[in-house]
């Protein structure tokens, strides 16, 4: 039983840091963008879905995130939360 813990342990925190550095990546490509309000939007992901929350001032802004998300490399579908007013 030890064996499995320490088998399934490694994977669990290494699927947690592939997210949050997926994550991290997206966050640095809107920080590049030139929309700064972009740099508020709150990123999530798990398993190759990305989740984005928070509040833009456009519609326009809102696709921009999505598109923008959905290029970034290991990224497979984008959840739109994002609120826009």
């Amino acid at each position: 039983m030890i064996e499995t813990i320490q088998e399934v342990t490694p994977s669990r925190f290494g699927a947690a840091a592939e997210a949050e550095a997926l994550a991290g990546r997206i966050a640095e490509v809107f920080s590049a963008s030139g929309y700064p309000v972009l740099r508020g939007v709150v990123v999530e992901h798990h398993e190759g879905v990305v989740v984005l929350r928070g509040r833009v001032p456009t519609f326009y802004l809102k696709q921009v995130a999505q598109t923008v998300a959905s290029k970034v490399p290991g990224v497979d579908l984008v959840v739109n939360h994002l609120q826009v007013g």
